[in-house]
Formats: structure tokens, sequence, C-alpha cells
């Protein structure tokens, strides 16, 4: 058997003007109850898993709970991260997966599903339709890294912002419009997390958007950000943008 630790990092969001609590709990979940997820194998044997609201320490050591609470002032985020210490077979197949929810004044508020393979699952998971009325808001041409001398690179030597241009190309008027970075792909880059309101976006109107970036420890390569808009009316839409961290 190899020992491996399973490391997912989540955001935990409050898109509200008030102050809440979020209780967090993670728990095993039956893998054949998954929808979409076909992978025929035995069960992954899992010696540990749980939450912490620790995100810099060595996961070998870092003491995890199943249950956590973290508070939120309005409009912000927090981050936890799920550890999960597996033993993989040297050989056939095998499969875990594990629950999060978010509970909110007695209310599940949303989760994540987390399943762990051995050996890994194909990249192509199915994903949920799209939304059926789009925010319109785009992000108007690339990324820019401050102070940084090539637009769309974050540099490895000292911390940045990371710019976000946001625009409506609509004719509507947006009311109460927001924008948040959910993730930076595999890049190792850290973030502060950050919820932009944007209030009223009238059409043709922009907003800079800065997100406070940390590239050192990062993992070279192009990688692609992932931002999610919201409005009154509309629905939250993902938006992608790429990024590159060059070489040391």
């Amino acid at each position: 058997m190899t020992v491996n630790y399973r490391v997912v990092d989540i955001i935990v969001p409050n898109r509200t003007p008030h102050a809440v609590e979020a209780t967090l709990e993670i728990a095993p979940v039956d893998p054949a109850t998954l929808e979409g997820v076909a992978f025929e194998a035995d069960a992954l044997k899992v010696e540990a898993y749980g939450l912490t609201a620790e995100m810099c320490g060595d996961v070998k050591t870092i003491k995890t709970q199943r249950h956590l609470t973290r508070a939120l002032d309005p409009f912000q985020e927090v981050s936890v991260r799920a550890i999960i210490e597996t033993d993989d077979p040297p050989t056939g197949k095998a499969i875990a997966a594990f629950q999060m929810t978010d509970t909110r004044a007695g209310v599940v508020m949303g989760g994540v599903t987390i399943v762990c393979t051995s050996p890994r699952y194909p990249s192509d998971l199915p994903s949920a339709p799209g939304p059926a009325n789009p925010c319109p808001l785009v992000l108007g041409g690339g990324l820019a890294a401050y102070p940084g001398a090539d637009p769309g690179v974050i540099d490895t030597r000292h911390p940045q912002d990371l710019v976000a241009l946001v625009e409506n190309p609509s004719r509507a008027t947006l009311n109460n419009a927001l924008i948040w970075l959910e993730h930076l792909d595999q890049s190792g880059v850290r973030w502060e997390p950050r919820v932009w309101y944007l209030g009223t976006m009238e059409p043709k109107a922009r907003f800079w958007a800065t997100f406070a970036v940390d590239g050192r420890g990062s993992n070279p390569g192009q990688w692609e950000a992932s931002f999610v808009v919201a409005s009154d009316k509309f629905d939250p839409v993902r938006l992608r943008a790429g990024f590159r961290i060059l070489p040391r």
C-alpha cells in the first residue's frame, strides 16, 4: 500500500450583507450514489479525513476535524482545507467519496463532493448544465498583475495584485452585481479571499477588480483563473481567464 494525502482547498462564501455562521461537516458517501461518476472499483482504504482552517501547514501533521464552524462577515469568504489520508493499492482500482456540507441557521446552503480514486480519475468529469438565465457580465481582455512587466504573468518573486476588468456588454442595468475569485487552477498561487460588490452596473459600465496574490512557491506553466459573477434577477456565471507563471 502507498500512503497518499488528498488535499482540497474550498472557498466558503457569504454573499449577503449580514454576518453569518457556517457549520461545515465532512462525511463519507457511497460512490455508487454519485451521478455521472462511472468508476467500477474496490473500496479505497481511508485512514483519516477531516477539515482544517490551517492552509499552510504540513498536511501530514495538521489536526483536522469532522465539524468546523466559521464566522463570516458580510460579503466575506474564507478558505478551508479538506485532508484525506488514503492507502492506495499497488494494482487495480479503488474509490472513496466524501461530502462536505455547509449549514447555516439549520439550513443546508451548499456543499462540495470529493472523489478520491486510484489510479487518478479522468479529468473530463461530466459537468452541470449551464445557467438558464446567465449574468451578462464578462471579463474584458486578459488578466494583469501589478507591479509587473508582462500582462497575464504572475511573478514568483513577490506578492502582486491580480487585476480583472469586468464589463457589462448588455443593454440591461445590473443591480447588486458581484465578482469573486473562485480558484487559480493548480498553479499553487495563493490569494486573499475577496468579494467585490460592484453595485449597479449600467450598460457598458466597467470595473477593475483587484485580488492580492502571492506566486512565491507556485508551479510554472500556463494556468486558468476562475471567477464567478452574479447580479439580481440573473444566475451566477463562471468566467475563466488564462495566466502564466514563468520558470524560475
